[in-house]
């Protein structure tokens, strides 16, 4: 099925705006990165930090002091690599684990406030667009990302432009 340029360009300004607004929103009342780290560590305990930056897409610095500012907070424990020496791995704590069910809680009441008024169907559909989208966009995101040239100067430098 082949979707107009202007279906296209309504979902993508959509998308666009949706994400900056939640963006805007989560930055105020936590680090975003900081809780993806977090949910990365409880999700696969034993990660990497430099598994968990390529994951996040997050440079290794950006890694390091969000693991250390959880492991101050008690909500991970960094400790040796049993088959590397040289780097960690991350273990999420139970205080960890609670937090983000506290972050998460607060999300979800959230969520409910803004679709009281939807039906049960239209919540379940948007969920799984969303889900399909976000599948899609994992598959052939950078893919396509990878062959379009930069058209304005706020974007950041692709890693092709970066060599």
């Amino acid at each position: 099925m082949e979707t107009s340029n202007e279906r296209v360009s309504r979902l993508t300004r959509a998308v666009a705006a949706l994400v900056a607004d939640a963006s805007r929103g989560m930055a105020r009342s936590f680090d975003v990165n900081r809780v993806a780290l977090l949910r990365l560590a409880i999700a696969e305990p034993g990660i990497t930090p430099t598994e968990a930056g390529r994951r996040l897409h997050l440079p290794p610095s950006s890694v390091t002091r969000h693991a250390q500012a959880l492991e101050e907070a008690g909500h991970v424990v960094l400790r040796r690599n049993p088959r590397d020496r040289r780097s960690a791995v991350m273990q999420a704590t139970d205080a960890g684990i609670k937090e983000l069910a506290a972050l998460d809680k607060v999300g979800e009441e959230i969520f409910a406030g803004v679709v009281a008024d939807w039906s049960t169907e239209d919540i379940e559909q948007l969920a799984a667009l969303i889900e399909k989208l976000t599948a899609a966009w994992a598959r052939h995101g950078e893919q396509h990302k990878r062959h379009r040239r930069r058209v304005s100067r706020w974007q950041q430098p692709t890693p092709q432009e970066d060599q």
